[in-house]
């Protein structure tokens, strides 16, 4: 009998390297797209650097060769991209336009980006609709401050979730 109970045992630790054996090449194979697809990105920004390095230098002949004058080399500006899904105010005009249209019932920032969303034509990835939630909460914050906006507490209690609405609507 212990004979039998030590080859079931070994049988059972053999099964389960086995099959952590087979996560590990699993993982081991997601990791290597991984790699592969940041190589490409690599390459990708490569060629960009190449590109823009001869603008400056293009840039910098034109300088030279039309007005005279010898450029220095610039201080690189540090850019920050942001995350504008609509024209110079228009986000606050679709979240203005929502709420009118939700005439007096209170929407959430969630509903309001898929709102947006939809009638925008967007259709935003995960992420970008989570930034765009983001930028409507800012934004309702600022409409608050403005009173345009006021913020209506939930109804359910489960967390801290609200809602928000017109002012018009509430007074």
């Amino acid at each position: 009998m212990a004979h039998s109970m030590g080859v079931q045992g070994l049988r059972y630790k053999w099964a389960r390297l086995a099959g952590e054996a087979k996560q590990i090449t699993k993982a081991n194979q997601r990791l290597a797209a991984k790699v592969a697809s940041l190589n490409e990105h690599i390459q990708a920004n490569e060629s960009r650097i190449a590109e823009i390095t001869a603008q400056i230098t293009l840039l910098a002949e034109a300088a030279r060769d039309g007005f005279g004058v010898a450029m220095q080399a610039p201080d690189p500006r540090q850019t920050i991209p942001k995350h504008h899904f609509t024209a110079w105010g228009g986000l606050q005009r679709a979240i203005l336009d929502e709420l009118r249209r939700a005439n007096g019932i209170p929407r959430t920032t969630r509903q309001l980006a898929d709102a947006i969303d939809a009638s925008h034509g967007m259709r935003l990835t995960c992420d970008q609709m989570t930034q765009l939630s983001t930028s409507i909460r800012y934004r309702m914050r600022h409409l608050r401050a403005k009173d345009l906006v006021a913020r209506v507490e939930s109804q359910h209690g489960i967390g801290n979730a609200s809602s928000w609405v017109l002012k018009v609507f509430v007074e």
